[in-house]
């Protein structure tokens, strides 16, 4: 599947967003996303998730691979208006393509409260894995402006 993953709230959508492929579901990836930002915020706190790091992330521990160059024509085709935004939205494309949408700050709302600590144990890695992604967090983890 290809996803989208994008803040309602950036500023230039196209420069900020990321697009991945996935064997995972959109229910899933919307999940393990929520499960890293609350990694995140319980490691460094309340500071935005670079996106950078979030990519490379998702590449080298959840087999995603990136593909906005390749989709960068159909970005324009799946950016929904301002009052149409909801977490995960699905756009069918002229050549038989679904891009779907999934709004990051909506995924870790959706999953806030006491099934957070599920998700993450549910879609985090363990031991070794989930130190080396601590640290990849702590160091390469915050947004910059």
């Amino acid at each position: 599947m290809l996803y989208r993953l994008d803040h309602y709230y950036a500023i230039d959508h196209s420069v900020f967003c990321l697009m991945v492929e996935s064997d995972k579901t959109s229910s899933e990836m919307a999940e393990l996303i929520a499960a890293i930002t609350f990694l995140f915020e319980r490691e460094v706190g309340n500071e935005c998730l670079d996106m950078p790091c979030l990519l490379k992330i998702l590449c080298e521990y959840y087999e995603c691979t990136n593909v906005k160059d390749k989709f960068k024509s159909e970005l324009s085709q799946t950016e929904p208006k301002d009052d149409e935004w909801k977490m995960i939205i699905d756009f069918y494309l002229d050549r038989d393509i679904v891009i779907t949408l999934i709004d990051l700050h909506l995924a870790r709302e959706n999953h806030c409260g006491p099934q957070h600590s599920l998700i993450m144990k549910k879609h985090l890695p363990k031991g070794e894995k989930l130190e080396l992604l601590k640290q990849l967090l702590l160091n390469e983890g915050i947004e910059n402006e």
